[in-house]
């Protein structure tokens, strides 16, 4: 039996390889070629287990699998030609072997992934060693630790669940992910992982981007296999992959790629069952967002590039606001008294001050609120706004670093342990990054609203005077519209205050917000909100994510008579 699995104690060890694929920009001349990194972790343990488990093979077999994607991404092979438009510029690499594959060290690797990849690029997560269906129905990955483990009953600090896993995907942003396992029974890993990692809310599969492909085993994984009498010095599917083409080709031609890896395992057959498998994630979306369209439930669009009105009409700034004071599980979520007032009396001020096309809504669900963005989605074009509000609740998973919105039918974390009923930061981040319009900014007036996106930068603040002495306003506006604007503004790092001793009426950073949006006569910006809330009882934090260009801003201008 074998398994693999993420951690973190001391920084892994980051190769960094620059690869000029001109060999494959020439193959695809004449088509369009997209480039991107490759983010790699590959993770092996044979350490002893207990139980009379240990491996032989699952160091080396990551260390050939890593020199594998070497060779198949450098310019001298042939191999990525296959990979229909896309091409590799350089290749980050996470090896985790053995004693340097702690729990902590797995976290810190994906951590490390999640800062740097974007959309563009591809993430892949390789493990050889141990998972684990344990006593509670779990399905767990182990670590490298020192002496044995229970592998039955298992300590939080012992294991990676497929919830934390899922977790730790979620918030890398790359729509391309490949998770390679020939751990433990693989038919139930795989399940297990779909139902945590793949797109499960047909409300979101309509307009999901991203793409999850898990190659694993049907049965149990093996550790080394006989292939025509003769001893395999790697697990069957490695095998299998070390004799296929590049394994980026499960992601970008994913049924040539299995059809290779069948042809591979008929000359070197694991008993007389299909010993390899692969599931991909938009074939569970698309499936989901067909059973909705056809439902009586409604109807969720394909998104499409014709959108509502008309582009000569001026640019629209749309705001969604919500506020959440009532929850139906107040055994694990408080009643709150004022995240209503918060939204509503910013959507008063950004409706009648600013002109802004609002919509409010208050004690909402989880669905209610995915429905009311993929109706942004649906119509707003690039030369729109959006700003969204947030008040409530909020969640983070310590362990993982991933947090959540805790919306009016979030069920308690022990009968919710994959977040359904919730709002996944890292979901919301993705959606929001990727709607077509330049600019988007997003408030949080929640607990941990800082780990909307946990590997964010910090907003360079400019001090912009009232009265444009050089430029007009709208040459302003103009030059800061030029590039991609993605901001968020968080309460707080931590707690935040629902109500304080000077505002009862409202959250401390939300009668800031409300102060500053009233007084202003020409323009408001992140950064002046973000200074006039940097006084705050608790912490502000403004960063940009995702596809954020350093010299854009996020500019709302006040309508002159």
């Amino acid at each position: 039996m074998r398994n693999s699995h993420i951690a973190s104690r001391t920084l892994p060890k980051l190769l960094w390889f620059v690869v000029f694929l001109f060999s494959v920009q020439c193959a695809h001349a004449g088509a369009r070629v997209h480039h991107g990194n490759v983010y790699l972790i590959s993770m092996g343990i044979n350490k002893p287990f207990g139980h009379g488990l240990s491996f032989n093979n699952c160091v080396s077999d990551a260390k050939a699998f890593t020199q594998k994607m070497i060779r198949d991404n450098s310019h001298q092979s042939d191999s990525t030609l296959p990979i229909s438009g896309y091409s590799v510029d350089s290749l980050y690499i996470f090896e985790l072997y053995q004693e340097e594959a702690t729990l902590q060290a797995i976290i810190k690797a994906f951590q490390n992934v999640a800062k740097q990849a974007r959309p563009k690029d591809c993430f892949v997560f390789y493990l050889a060693g141990l998972t684990y269906e344990i006593s509670s129905g779990q399905n767990v990955i182990f670590p490298y630790s020192e002496g044995e483990v229970d592998i039955d009953d298992p300590k939080q600090d012992e294991m990676l669940t497929l919830e934390d896993l899922s977790r730790l995907m979620n918030q890398i942003a790359s729509k391309r992910q490949l998770v390679i396992s020939e751990s433990g029974p693989g038919g139930a890993f795989a399940n297990n992982l779909i139902a945590t990692l793949f797109e499960s809310n047909p409300l979101n599969a309509a307009t999901a981007q991203r793409n999850r492909v898990i190659v694993t085993t049907k049965g149990i994984g093996l550790d080394n296999h006989f292939c025509n009498m003769k001893p395999l010095n790697h697990g069957p599917l490695l095998t299998y992959i070390l004799d296929n083409a590049n394994p980026l080709g499960a992601l970008f031609s994913t049924n040539r790629y299995e059809l290779d890896l069948i042809r591979a395992e008929l000359k070197c057959p694991v008993g007389n069952r299909k010993y390899t498998h692969i599931y991909v994630e938009s074939d569970y979306t698309r499936f989901l967002a067909n059973t909705v369209s056809s439902s009586r439930g409604g109807k969720s669009k394909k998104l499409s590039t014709v959108k509502t009105g008309s582009s000569s009409l001026g640019p629209k700034t749309y705001g969604l606001l919500i506020g959440n004071n009532r929850y139906q599980h107040t055994s694990a979520w408080s009643n709150l008294k004022n995240p209503i007032n918060d939204a509503q009396s910013i959507e008063q001020l950004l409706r009648l001050k600013y002109k802004v096309e609002t919509q409010l809504l208050t004690n909402t669900t989880a669905d209610s609120f995915i429905i009311a963005l993929n109706g942004l989605i649906e119509r707003i074009r690039p030369q729109d706004k959006l700003i969204v509000f947030i008040a409530g609740h909020g969640y983070h998973d310590s362990k993982t670093n991933a947090s959540a919105l805790v919306m009016k039918d979030s069920r308690p974390l022990n009968q919710d342990l994959r977040l359904t009923s919730y709002i996944e930061m890292a979901t919301l981040k993705n959606k929001l990054d990727l709607m077509e319009t330049k600019n988007v900014f997003v408030i949080f007036d929640v607990c941990f609203g800082v780990n909307f996106d946990a590997n964010a930068n910090d907003v360079v603040l400019v001090n912009y005077q009232k009265r444009l002495s050089d430029i007009g306003l709208d040459e302003f506006e103009n030059r800061k519209n030029e590039g991609m604007t993605r901001m968020f503004l968080s309460s707080g790092r931590y707690e935040v205050p629902d109500y304080w001793n000077t505002s009862s009426n409202h959250s401390p950073f939300a009668s800031k917000l409300i102060a500053a949006l009233e007084k202003e006569d020409h323009f408001i910006t992140p950064g002046k909100l973000f200074m006039a809330a940097e006084e705050n009882v608790t912490k502000p934090d403004l960063k940009y994510f995702g596809r954020h260009h350093t010299h854009s801003d996020f500019v709302l201008r006040v309508p002159q008579p």
